[in-house]
């Protein structure tokens, strides 16, 4: 776990390559391409100290997860098990301004095949 407050994530989930296969006078797909499922994005948090920075630098493969929640407690939880940061911006805007750190967010499957895993979080 790290010890960094989040400012912003965004997922970008994709699936490369899928599609319907036809064939010349056929008016219905004669088949189908699974696709390549992928997950990145981005990740911007408050910029404390080197710890993410050190874990960029490093190639470190780990976890990411965040949740989402309603009012009311209910929510989801996004897990990208096998995660890594890669170029980060760190930006500082000015006087009195906070010191931003900013990462791309690779997904890379984990020793399962698993690139992303949302799991419902009912309220407690």
């Amino acid at each position: 776990a790290v010890a960094a407050v989040c400012n912003s994530v965004s997922l970008n989930i994709t699936n490369d390559g899928a599609g319907a296969d036809y064939g010349l006078g056929s008016a219905a797909a004669q088949g189908m391409r699974m696709g390549v499922f992928g997950c990145s994005g981005s990740v911007q948090f408050y910029f404390r100290d080197f710890t993410l920075y050190q874990r960029f630098k490093a190639e470190t493969i780990g976890s990411f997860s965040f949740r989402a929640m309603d009012a009311a407690g209910n929510g989801y939880r996004f897990t990208l098990p096998a995660a890594a940061l890669m170029n980060p911006q760190i930006n500082a805007g000015g006087p009195g301004t906070p010191v931003m750190a900013t990462f791309d967010l690779e997904g890379n499957p984990d020793a399962t095949g698993v690139v992303l895993k949302i799991d419902r979080v009912p309220a407690t």
